[in-house]
Order: C-alpha cells, then sequence, then structure tokens
C-alpha cells in the first residue's frame, strides 16, 4: 500500500529532519481533525487525488508513505492527506509511514508546505502554492525567511518571490488605510511608485486612488500610465500635496465620473487621447531599455518617432496661427 521511497528520505534529509521509517502506525493513532488542516493545499481533501490513489492502491500499486510527527495527542500529518484517506477508504487500518522526530514547530510547518513542491503527487495551483508559501515563510513568519531561501527552496526566480512578497505587504498596507483590494500588477505598480515615499502619509490619496480604481474597473494598462501620470517628479519633500490634487483632479475629470456613473460617455478628446498614448508608449520604451534582450525593428521605431514629431509640428503651427489670428 505504502512502500519507502528515495524522495523522501532526501527531502526529509535536505530540510534537517531526523526520520525513521515504520510499518506499524495504527489510523486510530492520527490526531483528530487530521484530515481537516492542510497547509499544502487550498483545500485539505481533495477527492480527484484519494479517488486515484485509491484506485491504484487497489491494483496493487504502492504509493510512498505519508511524512508523520508524534505528538503528545497522537500523529501528526505533515505530507500524505489524499494517501492516507484513500487507504482508510479501501479498509486499511495500518499504514506505513517516515516519523521525523523533530520539536520544532516552525520546521513541520516547513516540510508541509514544501512537501508538494519536492515530492511527487497532484500538485495544488502554482499561484496558489506561491501565495501560500511566501504568506507562511515571510510575510506570517516570526523569524522570517529571506527572499533568495524561499527561490532556492521552491526552485522559483528571486524577481517572481518578491513580486509575491510586494504584493501581499502592499495589499495589507492598502487595505490598512482604507483602499481597496487591488489585483496583483496594480497593487505592485501602486507600491513601487509610493516605494520613496510612505505610505501612511500618503493614506487619503493611496485610499482614494485605490477605491477609484476599483470602482471605475481600470486595467492594468490604464493603472500603469496613471500611477505614472500621479507619481512623476514628485520629491519625497513635496510628495502629499501634489499626489493629492493630481489623484483629486483625476478622480474629478470626465472620464473617471462616466465609468462612475456606469453611463456610455463621449470619447475622450483627441488631444487626451494623444497624451494618454504617447505616455504609454513612453513607459513601453522605458521597460526595453532597463531589458537586456536584443530590440528588433528599431529604425521602424524612430521612423515612426519622426512621423510623429512632424505631425505634432503642424499641430504646434497650427496653435500659433490661431493665437495671432486671435489677438488682431
Amino acid at each position: 500500500m505504502f512502500k519507502e521511497d528515495s524522495r523522501t528520505v532526501d527531502y526529509l534529509r535536505h530540510m534537517g529532519a531526523p526520520n525513521g521509517y515504520t510499518n506499524s502506525v495504527l489510523v486510530t493513532q492520527l490526531r483528530n481533525g487530521w484530515w481537516v488542516t492542510n497547509l499544502g493545499r487550498p483545500v485539505a481533501k481533495v477527492d480527484e487525488a484519494i479517488l486515484d490513489y485509491g484506485i491504484r492502491m487497489e491494483a496493487g500499486s504502492a504509493a510512498p508513505a505519508p511524512i508523520l510527527r508524534l505528538l503528545d495527542d497522537g500523529y501528526e500529518v505533515l505530507d500524505g492527506v489524499q494517501r492516507l484517506l484513500a487507504a482508510i477508504e479501501i479498509g486499511r487500518t495500518e499504514i506505513s509511514a517516515y516519523v521525523v522526530t523533530i520539536d520544532s514547530d516552525r520546521l513541520a510547518q516547513r516540510i508541509r508546505v514544501y512537501a508538494n513542491l519536492h515530492l511527487q503527487g497532484h500538485q495544488p495551483p502554482a499561484d496558489w502554492s506561491r501565495k501560500q508559501i511566501v504568506q507562511i515563510e515571510i510575510i506570517e513568519a516570526e523569524q522570517p525567511a529571506s527572499v533568495k531561501e524561499v527561490a532556492a527552496m521552491t526552485g522559483w526566480g528571486v524577481k517572481e518571490v518578491q513580486e509575491e512578497v510586494t504584493y501581499q505587504t502592499g495589499r495589507l498596507q492598502i487595505i490598512s488605510v482604507g483602499g481597496s483590494d487591488v489585483k496583483k500588477k496594480k497593487t505592485c505598480l501602486i507600491m513601487e511608485a509610493v516605494k520613496p515615499h510612505s505610505i501612511l502619509n500618503l493614506a487619503e490619496p493611496i485610499a482614494m486612488l485605490t477605491n477609484t480604481i476599483v470602482a471605475a474597473k481600470y486595467v492594468n494598462g490604464e493603472v500603469e500610465s496613471l500611477i505614472s501620470d500621479v507619481f512623476e517628479g514628485v520629491s519625497k519633500k513635496n510628495a502629499y500635496p501634489k499626489i493629492h490634487k493630481r489623484i483629486v483632479e483625476w478622480c474629478e475629470s470626465e472620464e473617471v465620473q462616466t465609468r462612475l456613473s456606469g453611463r456610455k460617455g463621449r470619447s475622450n478628446p483627441l488631444p487626451m487621447e494623444l497624451r494618454r498614448h504617447l505616455k504609454a508608449a513612453r513607459t513601453v520604451a522605458t521597460k526595453l531599455a532597463a531589458s537586456s534582450k536584443p530590440v528588433p525593428y528599431v529604425d521602424e521605431y524612430f521612423r515612426l518617432l519622426n512621423d510623429i514629431r512632424d505631425r505634432v509640428s503642424g499641430l504646434t503651427r497650427r496653435t500659433e496661427k490661431s493665437a495671432t489670428a486671435g489677438r488682431r
């Protein structure tokens, strides 16, 4: 039913957890409610996985032994909830397992949250795993792991882990000042812009900004351009009045008010549209400039820029003529 597995042995050695293999654990010796809490999955019990393991066991295919920890009130399950439930469902009353001999609750927790990434089995969604591990290992831990440590343990990139940290810490800070719970990309954009300042010092503007972003249903690309408009050229010394003024003006703009009221608004004036698209192009160009990858079609970009420059120059001459005519 369950068997020894070198991957489990290697994993526990890597985690620094002394252990022994036993064939004589009664299912009645497991802690009460052991199937209710499962830090390694969004839901403790996965019916599809239980059915899959059960069919394999009945066909004679042994699954890797679960990982247990003996406490005063019974065995704590650190890995193998689905396999154990499958075994019980097909009538098994005694199991084999790896039993770790550790006193540290923190180490037991780490064994649990990393197990699904290191041992074969039914994997939870990657986004959920990243959120859960960062929350437990960094955000909520009394002795938090570093971003590099989590990246090394999971195989994720340092940038991925840092983005998740930025999102989770930013989300909590934004909500704490009365702001809305915005999605990851938007939260990271806001936190990057706020970095030179203190979010507590910008509590009212940030709350107003995020609440309106959610209410007016702004998408990521629009938020990126908006953040650039709000925070561009703002020094740390004069941050609050400038940022507050810009956000109020944006909130009171015709475009935002139309979105908030749900009316089908008129198209934005062409000058506003031109400015918005040029700023979006500048944002993309800044990202490309920061990238080390080669960029194709550069000559075409210059042709487009020159063409736009000529057309904008024509607008300037037209404006000057109109102003001269108005003075006559």
